[in-house]
């Protein structure tokens, strides 16, 4: 069953927090807004091929990161 997930106020401090969503293969739905995701946090979501929607807005990611993650996951539409 395909599912979303808001992270909210949650801040990932490690990497692993990422490793554990890149395990729901299922996601269609993710919201990172206002977390410490990096470029090199959305390489750990590069697996996430059902991925349709992400919310970067107010995290660390740069333009190139979302580049590369737009190359990555083409069908996913990310907002920053």
């Amino acid at each position: 069953m395909p599912c979303s997930l808001a992270t909210g106020a949650a801040r990932p401090h490690r990497a692993r927090w990422l490793a554990h969503l890149a395990s729901l293969t299922e996601l269609r739905a993710l919201g990172l807004s206002g977390t410490k995701v990096t470029d090199g946090g959305l390489r750990r979501l590069a697996g996430l091929t059902e991925l349709r929607a992400l919310d970067l807005s107010g995290t660390k990611v740069t333009d190139a990161g979302v580049a590369w993650l737009c190359r990555a996951l083409p069908e996913c539409e990310i907002d920053r």
